[in-house]
């Protein structure tokens, strides 16, 4: 509320909406936005109807994100980009307890939902289709080859020494560090030219 009141007395809402005006040409304050809902492994586009084409944190939910990657990159203008990101299940909040979203406290332990003695006390916040980095990894390849894969891993500092305890502890043995670390994966992509 403080700042709001302070970006009002100060006009600096009122200046950005005279430059949006500006450099889009129009007296309009806002431009006209038309909003569609649709399936997003069949859109109601035509093939190569756009030069950018992104998803932001969405992905994880999408029952079949191969589709819709395909989709993606259908509707990308040859020369186009898309930008994907989405955090993968398999780290450290991949659960979307919603106990932990927002840099909540709990007292689940780290990768609760990975560990079967704990995982019957996370609450998921939505459907997750639970992918493994490396099956994001093909599927990403598959639907749009030579996009750049980037694994994030901010905390990997305090993370690795736990999860390479776990690991000694014989837990989590399936998922290899970069699994357990990566917290959000971005894609990048652009679209070959004809």
């Amino acid at each position: 509320m403080t700042k709001t009141l302070g970006r009002k007395l100060l006009g600096i809402d009122a200046r950005y909406a005279r430059e949006l005006r500006r450099q889009m040409g129009t007296r309009r304050s806002s431009p006209h936005v038309r909003v569609l809902q649709m399936d997003a492994t069949a859109l109601d586009f035509a093939d190569a109807s756009f030069d950018f084409a992104y998803s932001l944190t969405a992905f994880q939910y999408v029952a079949d994100p191969a589709r819709a990657l395909a989709e993606l990159a259908r509707v990308a203008r040859p020369g186009g980009a898309v930008y994907v990101d989405f955090l993968p299940f398999t780290g450290v909040i991949g659960s979307f307890d919603i106990r932990t979203i927002g840099g909540g406290t709990t007292d689940l332990p780290e990768w609760a939902h990975l560990r079967p003695r704990f995982a019957p006390q996370v609450r998921e916040a939505a459907f997750l289709n639970r992918l493994t980095l490396k099956d994001w990894s093909r599927i990403v390849g598959e639907a749009m080859p030579g996009s750049t894969f980037l694994a994030d891993q901010p905390g990997r500092n305090e993370l690795e020494p736990l999860a390479r305890r776990l690991h000694a502890d014989d837990e989590l043995l399936e998922y290899d560090l970069e699994e357990l670390l990566t917290s959000m994966v971005s894609v990048v992509w652009r679209k070959p030219l004809l």
